[in-house]
């Protein structure tokens, strides 16, 4: 299942075949979490999300960090959409998402604890 909210928060769904897995492009960035184009496109994810009936499981991007995060992208990112890595079970399979802007550009803590994490 695929879901793009594109700009306008038009949403494009494609599923070519079952699949528990979801990906998701929030457009346009929110790497300016204050803005109001932001705050409508996390609305609008969750919105959507709440209504799936398959597991979501969500991992930051570009287009929700930005492509150089700022500790204020990563703060609005949990809040709206939830943790940034995280491990879960599916099908007796282990899964560990993580965070590659926390290896790319590194914030002391948070890269520590998610360093940790793994």
């Amino acid at each position: 299942l695929f879901i793009e909210i594109t700009s306008t928060s038009e949403v494009i769904l494609c599923s070519p075949q079952k699949s528990n897995i979801s990906c998701v492009s929030l457009i346009p960035p929110i790497s300016e979490p204050a803005t109001a184009g932001a705050q409508k496109s996390f609305a609008d994810f969750n919105s959507i999300k709440s209504a799936l009936n398959v597991p979501c499981y969500c991992v930051p991007g570009n287009h929700d960090l930005g492509a150089v995060p700022t500790l204020e992208s990563l703060h609005s990112y949990r809040k709206a959409v939830g943790k940034d890595y995280y491990s879960f079970e599916l099908k007796g399979y282990a899964f560990g998402v993580v965070n590659t802007h926390l290896v790319k550009t590194p914030f002391e803590d948070e890269s520590a604890n998610q360093n940790r994490s793994i």
